[in-house]
């Protein structure tokens, strides 16, 4: 069994990958061009992964063709589903909002501009 099959997205692993993928993805844009492919390849442990591990969690991604998917989207399973994604990326993304805001906080009074 591989050992990200242990890995549960919840509510708490979504709000811990806001402050991960802010903190990554600084790095990364101060390291590397935006348009760079070096730029796109070191956001991935920052920003790709992060998101499908603990926000989408990987028991909710399955490929499945598009006759599958229109199927799924009308059993009830499917929605309850849908809403415990949807409330981790709300969580996702107000943590990653709070922690911007610090940091552009921080950064304003290190640079002289609060």
């Amino acid at each position: 069994m591989p050992w990200y099959s242990h890995i549960e997205a919840t509510n708490k692993t979504a709000a811990l990958a806001g402050p991960w993928c802010v903190a990554g993805m600084m790095v990364t844009e101060y390291l590397f061009d935006d348009s760079s492919v070096a730029f796109f390849v070191s956001s991935i442990p920052f920003f790709f992964v992060p998101i499908l591990l603990y926000v989408f969690g990987l028991d909710n991604v399955k490929p499945m063709g598009i006759s599958e998917g229109f199927e799924a989207i009308a059993t009830p399973e499917y929605w309850r589903n849908f809403a415990r994604i949807g409330l981790r990326m709300i969580v996702w993304f107000v943590a990653s909002a709070i922690t911007m805001f610090f940091v552009a906080l921080i950064r304003g009074v290190i640079n002289g501009g609060i």
